[in-house]
């Protein structure tokens, strides 16, 4: 069986850590320029990490615009940074101004329609906008992480090609339930946000498998089925660049 964590902060996880996630596919998000730098070297010595650069809509940085250009810089001078996150808009807990936000995404949208990137994208109280901006920009490849957004955004979601996770908060979170049971299997992936901590729940990649378990109790598949769906489903969101990490 395949588990694969399309949404995690390895940067942020603790040396002595690594060896629990070696067996899992992640996708290594990042948040600015120093995390970005530091997910793109761990890639080139743990073989399991799938390293994408970002700017998240979080960062209270005074020289936000300066982190973008480093960003641009580091892209620019290597072709192996597998995809764009985490990236994208916050309207409610983000300070910064909402046409910063906008401005600073849609350059990332940009750079993923020009490179042909995979984007990893947070969009919390922001699920429409961010879609517009995706399709606005022809974004090849889109996963809307920790889905918990309307549920009749699901079918453009779904018709455009792009993606939603899921992650183990589903135990607890009757939205992301609600959410595995609306959406169609072919726009399911798994993540861990870790080391998030949720509701003194501290998330982590080896929580893959109970996601599985919560897919496949909702949507009354098998979870073999369930895991072989959301690998298909990754190869796709990473437009088989990436080879299968076994």
């Amino acid at each position: 069986m395949r588990l694969i964590d399309a949404h995690c902060h390895f940067h942020a996880y603790r040396e002595e850590e690594y060896g629990k996630y070696e067996k899992i596919t992640i996708i290594a998000v990042s948040e600015d320029y120093n995390s970005s730098t530091k997910t793109f070297l761990l890639s080139k010595k743990i073989r399991n990490i799938v390293p994408f650069v970002g700017l998240h809509p979080w960062s209270t940085n005074n020289s936000i615009m300066e982190e973008l250009r480093l960003l641009k810089n580091l892209l620019n001078s290597t072709r192996e940074v597998a995809g764009l996150g985490e990236v994208g808009l916050d309207f409610r807990f983000s300070k910064i101004p909402k046409d910063i936000q906008l401005k600073i995404f849609e350059e990332f949208c940009r750079i993923a329609a020009e490179r042909n990137l995979p984007l990893n994208v947070h969009s919390y109280s922001a699920w429409s906008e961010a879609l517009a901006c995706v399709v606005k920009n022809e974004a090849p490849s889109v996963l809307f992480h920790w889905y918990t957004g309307p549920e009749p955004l699901l079918k453009e979601i779904k018709d455009n090609g792009y993606f939603i996770s899921i992650n183990p908060t589903a135990t607890i979170q009757e939205k992301q339930r609600k959410i595995i049971e609306k959406a169609s299997e072919e726009i399911l992936l798994t993540e861990s946000d870790g080391p998030y901590v949720y509701r003194s729940m501290r998330l982590d990649s080896t929580m893959i498998l109970q996601t599985l378990e919560v897919i496949s109790e909702i949507k009354k598949i098998s979870v073999d089925e369930a895991s072989q769906i959301i690998s298909n489903n990754y190869e796709r969101y990473m437009m088989r660049r990436m080879s299968l990490v076994e």
